[in-house]
């Protein structure tokens, strides 16, 4: 009698197996990014879907809204220090024309720098919780690591989203770099697991011949689908996986092993 797969890391099914994989949720269950790997070497991590995603499709990581990256400045006070001083495990930044869903940043970046010194004073601030905020309002982020230095109105940051956060159908290189390929069809605004590792199959696109043994890409079309290599795709588009032992006809489920993130 053979071995059932079982997980060998990360959270548990709660008595069911590994059905949970293959299911959505309107309620958060886990922690965005959660990592499950199983004994054949599969390993998902646990997402929420700003839009629909077919079913075994590649997702692309969430984008940072316009208000939120490119020169985010600190809130309020003209005063030195007025976003955070050395020591602190918070930092208040000022949001543009914006809104903030709570904890839309959790397990995200906060990526700040001085304009006083260049360089010389950037940090990369990693985001436990924080708020909502309406458009053009002071949010205060709590951090995982403490400001190295003072934050003041000198300074310019850019928020960075977890990358299992608000993802979306691959279309080419449009929705950011591919983090994992979906178990089953989800709809927007669900959380769901994504296999980022191991054995699994992945819609074709339609132009394009894969080679068993050979690199796919994330497909220049829409949809999360994957395509062939050609020296053309790899100057536009990421590597997802590498072709299983068989190659089945366009359109169709093609057995690929996944390399986006073990």
């Amino acid at each position: 009698m053979g071995e059932r797969l079982q997980i060998c890391d990360g959270v548990g099914g709660d008595g069911k197996g590994l059905e949970f994989l293959f299911e959505t949720s309107s309620t958060k269950q886990y922690n965005i990014g959660q990592r499950i790997a199983l004994t054949n070497g599969g390993v998902f991590r646990y997402a929420y879907a700003l839009t629909a995603i077919a079913r075994n499709c590649v997702a692309g990581a969430g984008q940072v809204a316009a208000g939120h990256r490119g020169n985010l400045t600190l809130g309020s006070s003209a005063t030195a220090s007025a976003g955070g001083n050395t020591g602190d495990f918070e930092v208040r930044v000022q949001c543009s024309a914006t809104a903030v869903v709570r904890d839309e940043y959790a397990g995200g970046q906060y990526i700040v720098s001085s304009q006083s010194d260049n360089l010389g004073s950037t940090q990369v601030c990693y985001i436990r919780s924080h708020p909502a905020a309406v458009a053009s309002a002071t949010l205060t982020l709590t951090l995982e690591n403490p400001l190295l230095w003072p934050v003041d109105t000198r300074c310019k940051g850019n928020l960075v989203l977890n990358p299992f956060q608000n993802v979306k159908a691959m279309a080419g290189t449009a929705n950011g770099f591919p983090v994992g390929v979906t178990t089953t069809t989800v709809a927007a605004t669900k959380y769901c697991w994504l296999q980022t590792w191991g054995p699994s199959a992945i819609v074709q696109n339609a132009a394009g011949t894969v080679i068993v043994g050979a690199p796919v890409v994330a497909g220049s079309g829409t949809g999360g689908v994957v395509n062939s290599v050609t020296a053309a795709n790899l100057l536009h588009y990421p590597v997802v996986g590498v072709m299983g032992q068989t190659a089945g006809a366009v359109n169709q489920l093609q057995p690929v092993f996944i390399t986006i993130m073990p």
